[in-house]
């Protein structure tokens, strides 16, 4: 009977000893899935692996700068060169064929309104397309014109282009930075136009309904 419970007393510490080492602690450094450490907390990333990014690719020619249009500098701020596109600038000069030369697309899309600076070759811009917001941008003695044309689906789109004159009987409108260069004398100013148009400014007003 004495050997039985030596017996027994020798089974239950072999089975008390393969419980306590059945399981094996992490090693330092050792993820748990989520890329933080399942230690003691204090070395957690913040990452799972996959490099960051949206998931967009710029179109080739262009230069995505916001997802907001144009906007006006103060009154009198002349930037000669240079188109205000969303928060950064393109480079003017297609007319006068500057090399590197861009123009700034305002599209509609499904986040709201994209601006994109483009090269003058590149053409794929189905929204507003502006090449100059000032007559500084021109050269040779030319103001900058805006005209209304038939954009994407039943909209319209605001296009500009430096021309000897905008005051021609055509359906265009100069615009400006300061009053100086206006040729019709009128005060250089933004207009609401409901959203319909980049805020540009204008030496009067582009469309009916715009104050």
């Amino acid at each position: 009977m004495r050997w039985r419970s030596l017996l027994g007393t020798m089974v239950t510490s072999f089975a008390i000893l393969a419980a306590c080492g059945g399981a094996t602690a992490p090693a330092i450094g050792e993820g748990n899935g989520n890329g933080a450490s399942s230690g003691d907390g204090s070395g957690g990333g913040g990452g799972s692996g996959s490099a960051p990014g949206d998931g967009t690719t710029a179109d080739a020619g262009s230069r995505p700068i916001d997802a907001g249009p144009p906007g006006p500098p103060p009154g009198g701020d002349s930037d000669p060169g240079l188109i205000a596109c969303g928060g950064a600038s393109c480079k003017a000069g297609t007319e006068l064929s500057t090399p590197g030369a861009e123009y700034c697309c305002v599209e509609v899309t499904s986040g709201g309104l994209s601006s994109s600076c483009k090269l003058a070759t590149v053409s794929s811009c189905g929204g507003h397309r502006l090449s100059c917001d000032e007559a500084a941008d021109c050269g040779n003695a030319r103001v900058c014109c805006a005209e209304r044309q038939r954009g994407q689906g039943s909209g319209e789109r605001i296009v500009t282009g430096c021309r000897p004159t905008c005051i021609t009987g055509a359906p265009r409108v100069q615009v400006c930075k300061t009053d100086d260069e206006c040729e019709n004398g009128a005060p250089c100013k933004a207009y609401d136009c409901g959203g319909r148009f980049p805020t540009l400014r204008f030496c009067e007003a582009p469309a009916e309904n715009c104050n």
